[in-house]
């Protein structure tokens, strides 16, 4: 029987996109508190974003990284998707310092 979804979405990958949502809603949560705080953004990306849209820029941004994650889960690379994961962790507990140091 052929399946129309690859292996690995239906093994690993499908725990890594649940991690990457995770840390992409806590990265959403911890940017607006960060910004209601005053701190900026230091991604040049969002940060445009955000300049030209607000929060729905921040939003969109993270959608549109959410669905090129997607495109890794479903081609195969997980070794890629398993890299933005873990930086995406890194960027949440950065900005988790930050907002505790403070």
């Amino acid at each position: 029987m052929n399946s129309s979804v690859p292996p690995a979405a239906s093994k690993g990958g499908k725990t890594l996109m649940l991690w990457l949502l995770f840390f992409f809603f806590l990265d959403v949560c911890t940017t607006i508190v960060g910004l209601s705080e005053g701190f900026r953004e230091l991604n040049p990306v969002v940060s445009s974003a955000l300049h030209l849209t607000g929060l729905q820029g921040l939003v969109l941004t993270k959608l549109m990284a959410l669905s090129l994650a997607g495109y890794f889960l479903y081609s195969g690379r997980l070794p890629l998707l398993r890299k933005v994961t873990v930086v995406m962790g890194l960027v949440v507990g950065w900005n988790l310092f930050w907002l505790v140091a403070r």
